[in-house]
């Protein structure tokens, strides 16, 4: 019985071993593999361009999209409170300049 379970604990030892070697492994890759793509977007700066107008296109149009949302959230949550009495009037001549705005805009 002993014996089995020094044999166990052995190729448990030695299961860790090889994991943690190979950890070590894949992370010196991932190192390398980072340092080749960074000496590759200096050696070609179109290609450098191209991902930095697609990242700055990408984020224009996320937060473009993010706040129209959050401004539809908002109309709708005050167009609930006009029947409120008090509240109503100040958020119904909110909702007024809003539309002024728009027409002005727009």
């Amino acid at each position: 019985m002993e014996k089995s379970r020094s044999s166990i604990t052995l190729k448990e030892d030695e299961l860790k071993l090889r994991v943690s070697q190979r950890e070590v492994w894949l992370a010196s890759r991932g190192e390398k593999l980072r340092f080749i793509q960074a000496i590759e977007q200096y050696q070609h700066p179109k290609k450098r361009l191209k991902l930095n107008i697609l990242a700055l296109l990408s984020t224009t149009i996320g937060m473009g999209v993010g706040t129209i949302f959050v401004i539809f959230l908002v109309a709708l949550i005050l167009n609930a409170f006009i029947s409120l009495p008090l509240i109503g009037e100040s958020i119904n001549t909110l909702l007024e300049w809003i539309e002024r705005f728009k027409t002005v805009r727009g």
